[in-house]
């Protein structure tokens, strides 16, 4: 059986680029280019079947979950 683990919230695409740059204090811009054939315009996990089963709730946000990532890799903001 396959679980699918997230938050079960759609994020996007640019709303990630954002907590990426916050996160490492960029300066870049965001570029935005048009969509390509064949893109997926939206996904979000479905994590009911782990809810119910595994009793998994999601405990981490994901700017949370940036900031833990680049901190266990001993980024700093100026080495992203």
């Amino acid at each position: 059986v396959a679980y699918n683990i997230g938050t079960g919230s759609e994020t996007a695409i640019h709303e990630l680029a954002e907590i990426i740059k916050n996160a490492t204090a960029s300066n870049s811009s965001i570029v935005h280019g048009d969509p390509r054939q064949g893109d997926i315009q939206g996904s979000c996990a479905d994590i009911s079947r782990a809810e119910s089963r595994l009793g998994y709730a999601p405990q981490v946000t994901l700017d949370d979950g940036i900031e833990r990532l680049l901190t266990s890799y001993g980024a700093s903001p100026s080495t992203v």
